[in-house]
């Protein structure tokens, strides 16, 4: 998706260009006004966008959450992701899976609420047990001093735990963490989309050098 995304930044069609920002944004990035460099300076910040990183955490944050569920069994509880048992603590775990520590929105924290409310309901109503303490939010990634202000909030009621002590307390192994960063980047060496962008740049400067943008 995001190769094809890439390969459509080819055309300016698929721009809209501020002709006042453009040139500016053009000079700053390579110091010229040459079609490539133009083209440049409007498919960088498409293929590296916000929106892309935003795409990548949310595939990713399922397709863990996915892993998850498979490895520790499904929660049979609404709104809780995984059910695991503490390896620091030997305590059972209730727990809802995000992304990271600064990914949380404001409506994040009422659904996150929401749903241990809820969880704790049903424990009431069906004798299952399950008491505050062990209802934990687990952040796939970061650090501790890495958390926003609604990620706090929801700190002020609910235990949660961040990116290695979360990998820590799931697997018991200190280093799982670390070694779950390394083979992920290991992994992104075969994905090098270093031509296909090339190849883009040289189709929109041909494009942009054939209806002479900015040329005086």
């Amino acid at each position: 998706n995001h190769k094809s995304n890439t390969q459509k930044c080819g055309r300016l069609k698929t721009f809209k260009i501020n002709p006042l920002l453009l040139p500016y944004l053009t000079y700053y990035l390579t110091g010229n006004l040459k079609p490539e460099s133009i083209a440049k300076a409007l498919i960088y910040p498409r293929v590296l966008s916000t929106s892309i990183t935003t795409t990548f955490g949310t595939g990713l944050q399922k397709f863990i959450t996915d892993t998850l569920v498979k490895i520790c069994g499904g929660s049979g509880i609404q709104g809780i992701d995984i059910e695991f048992i503490d390896q620091t603590d030997g305590k059972k775990r209730y727990c809802q899976v995000k992304l990271g520590p600064n990914t949380i929105n404001k409506d994040d924290v009422k659904t996150i609420k929401d749903h241990f409310q809820s969880a704790k309901n049903i424990s009431r109503t069906n004798n299952i047990g399950i008491i505050h303490e062990n209802l934990v939010v687990g952040i796939i990634y970061g650090e501790e001093n890495e958390k926003n202000a609604n990620l706090k909030k929801v700190e002020q009621e609910y235990e949660v735990y961040i990116g290695q002590d979360f990998w820590y307390r799931l697997t018991g192994d200190p280093k799982f963490y670390k070694k779950m960063i390394l083979t992920i980047s290991e992994a992104s060496k075969n994905i090098n989309m270093k031509r296909t962008v090339e190849k883009t740049i040289k189709s929109l400067a041909l494009e942009i050098d054939e209806k002479k943008l900015f040329a005086v």
